[in-house]
């Protein structure tokens, strides 16, 4: 089943999908070394990223997703350089989808762009699978613009 190990506020929707996407960042040694050992490949779009799948909600290109959660901002006058995204990290045992199944890192990616769906879908989404950190265990990046679609106002959270 899988997790929920994180929910944090972005301040910088720029910053939290950069890091997420990873684009033209090397991946960790450790991880590109277990990647040829196990002889498996990215896909070819993302061989210069830390991603090894990606997805997104509401018509979200993972590539562009910078500027389209920006078009959005602008859109609706919420252009405050703060408190912009929603970041959630979701992990799945090893039992459950298998880093060395390269079938089931889109399938990770899947689960993430079904939950920022079900949880999120008045809201932009950009989903990016990793399978770096100890025992390669995937995990999805779920970045959320805070802006609904719909109204206009931002995302609150309650405590």
């Amino acid at each position: 089943m899988a997790t929920i190990a994180k929910i944090s506020n972005g301040a910088s929707a720029a910053s939290a999908l950069n890091y997420a996407l990873g684009q033209d960042r090397p991946m960790h040694e450790k991880t590109e070394q277990w990647l040829q050992d196990n002889q498996l490949e990215r896909p070819v779009e993302l061989t210069n990223c830390r991603a090894v799948a990606v997805g997104g909600t509401n018509g979200i290109d993972p590539f562009i997703a910078k500027e389209q959660f920006d078009v959005i901002r602008q859109l609706h006058n919420q252009t405050k350089e703060s408190n912009q995204v929603l970041r959630i990290t979701q992990s799945f045992a090893l039992d459950e989808l298998n880093p060395k199944v390269q079938k089931d890192w889109q399938k990770a990616n899947d689960l993430g762009v079904e939950l920022a769906e079900n949880l999120y879908p008045n809201h932009q989404s950009a989903v990016y699978t990793h399978l770096d950190g100890k025992n390669h265990v995937l995990h999805n990046h779920i970045i959320v613009n805070k802006v609904n679609l719909e109204t206009g106002k931002k995302l609150r959270e309650q405590k």
